[in-house]
């Protein structure tokens, strides 16, 4: 899961109209759909081969004009997550067809630091436990990094979409990290 650091304020958070039949969850991240038609359309992060810039975190639910859908249709699932119709980028929410739009923080800054789920010990892989290296997300995953994908800053395919700042203090499946600037959508 990809969580702010800090607070945020809700005028920071910006809403896109989630894809058809998607499952999406807070804390995931995600990014725009391919077709220039579709710029206000987001799917997860982890679809592969992608080239899209990642555009944020989500953080709720709500309609086309922000009512609030909530934190999911299932509040109990864990983390809180948004099943989408087969016509939800054509339905409405008042019909009961669609119109669900994730609620999302955009990553547009490089200061702006979250803490953010690594899929194995840190460590495991050497130097996926210090500061200053990059990972990517877990392939099929949108909120969990790939412990063994760690690249060092000089790496010539680094970098990587998170920049890790280091583990936060007593986890050991959690680093500090920000969005690599050469991958997220300003």
């Amino acid at each position: 899961m990809i969580n702010p650091a800090w607070d945020f304020r809700l005028e920071e958070t910006k809403r896109y109209l989630i894809n058809n039949s998607l499952t999406v969850k807070v804390g995931d991240a995600v990014i725009p759909l391919t077709s220039a038609s579709t710029a206000n359309i987001v799917t997860n992060a982890s679809v592969a081969g992608s080239t899209q810039p990642l555009l944020g975190v989500v953080v709720g639910f709500s309609g086309a004009n922000g009512e609030v859908v909530g934190q999911g249709q299932n509040p109990s699932l864990t983390p809180n997550q948004y099943t989408t119709l087969s016509t939800n980028t054509t339905g409405t929410l008042a019909a009961g067809t669609g119109g669900v739009y994730a609620v999302i923080i955009p990553f547009k800054k490089a200061d702006e630091v979250f803490i953010i789920d690594v899929n194995a010990t840190l460590g495991t892989t050497s130097g996926s436990n210090m500061p200053n290296v990059y990972f990517n997300l877990l392939s099929g995953s949108a909120n969990t990094l790939d412990e063994t994908s760690v690249k060092v800053y000089s790496d010539a395919s680094a970098p990587y979409q998170v920049y890790s700042l280091g583990p936060v203090q007593g986890q050991t499946t959690q680093i500090y990290g920000f969005i690599s600037r050469t991958v997220y959508n300003v």
